[in-house]
């Protein structure tokens, strides 16, 4: 008898099946076990392509209320890794790249979120997601050119969490909430090749979110919860 993990992922095969036999797109699904054990970042996929942007990186995150990322279960050190060639990548390239994250807050049970904007990192732990905002924020500060990084919040919309690399590929996370609300990654599906109306989809999403988003660039926020926190592992993933 399979447990909702196992049927979730298998309903997401037989749906990439699908798409791939009839959009002609390379697509490929991570499973969360896999991704757990990544330590390699040249055997990462997510990471290799995302270092070799060339034009563009935009990532639509997701925060909940009680300050869980949607990766939770992944290699802590991997992610740091991973965290860091990035933001290496983008100090690096010439021409300079752009590099844009929003991330989504999770609105509150009455629907409303003209709050978490506020203060939107405010519940949440010690993690490389966290140590990342920072250091994108520190990078901005580098750059001859600071609006080429930049980070917004917004109240959440869309039920996802996506990653667009040079305007033609997507990492769509798969994910759900357990019963205690806590997120869980059920795994990436990459498209190398997204066709254009395809991928116009969640551009459509992003340029909502950002229409309705502010800017982020509250560094000494986040440098009181990296000081004044204790790492903590990620949780929420069996």
């Amino acid at each position: 008898m399979l447990g909702s993990r196992e049927q979730a992922l298998k309903a997401v095969e037989r749906q990439m099946s699908d798409l791939i036999r009839q959009s002609g797109m390379r697509v490929e699904l991570q499973h969360i076990d896999k991704i757990r054990k990544f330590t390699n970042l040249e055997a990462d996929p997510l990471t290799q392509l995302l270092v070799g942007a060339r034009k563009s990186i935009h990532v639509l995150d997701f925060i909940s209320r009680d300050g869980e990322w949607p990766d939770s279960g992944v290699n802590r050190e991997h992610m740091r890794k991973h965290h860091e060639a990035v933001l290496r990548h983008v100090r690096q390239s010439m021409p300079s790249i752009a590099y844009r994250r929003i991330c989504q807050v999770e609105v509150n049970e009455a629907g409303r979120g003209d709050g978490p904007t506020v203060k939107p990192f405010a519940s949440a732990g010690r993690t490389e997601a966290l140590d990342h905002y920072l250091a994108m924020l520190r990078l901005r500060q580098e750059l001859d050119d600071p609006t080429m990084v930049s980070i917004r919040v917004a109240a959440q919309r869309y039920p996802y969490k996506f990653i667009i690399v040079d305007g033609r590929s997507l990492v769509l996370s798969l994910q759900h909430f357990d019963r205690h609300r806590n997120l869980q990654l059920l795994g990436e599906l990459i498209v190398l090749d997204a066709k254009a109306d395809f991928l116009e989809v969640f551009m459509q999403m992003w340029r909502d979110l950002e229409n309705r988003s502010v800017p982020f660039d509250e560094p000494e926020e986040l440098l009181e919860l990296t000081v004044n926190t204790h790492p903590v592992g990620r949780q929420g993933t069996p």
